[in-house]
């Protein structure tokens, strides 16, 4: 129990001090220096060319939360929520290996979000 007070304390001021002192909202405009911020339409036809290769859910998904970064308090919540995800350990229990597996895949998703991320601040794509 007070590991869960200790963590919600402590994520709740990140995100305060996301929000109210990193200016998160200067990553939607990018200064001019990202010329391929990612766009997301609403629709099936936008949708359907990500589901066509491996991770590609994975970059819809990004594109859709990249455009929360527009609103400061949206994007410290984008960051805090990836930060979470990322901190939190696996549970292993005894059980079936098919369980274990998605066990295991996801802590990493926000990582794989983070790289897909990466390739819009960078010239060239980043290896996993």
């Amino acid at each position: 129990m007070w590991h869960r007070i200790q963590s919600l304390t402590f994520f709740s001021l990140f995100y305060l001090y996301l929000w109210l002192h990193v200016e998160l909202h200067l990553i939607y405009g990018g200064g001019g220096a990202i010329t391929n911020f990612p766009v997301f339409f609403k629709g099936c036809a936008f949708c359907r060319p990500f589901l066509s290769y491996p991770g590609g859910i994975v970059e819809y998904i990004c594109a859709f939360l990249s455009q929360l970064f527009y609103y400061s308090w949206a994007g410290a919540i984008v960051v805090t929520l990836q930060v979470w995800l990322t901190q939190r350990p696996p549970r292993l229990r005894r059980t079936s290996p098919r369980k274990i597996g998605s066990r295991l895949i996801r802590p990493g998703l926000p990582t794989a979000g983070t790289s897909i991320s990466a390739v819009h601040h960078c010239r060239g794509r980043t290896a996993m």
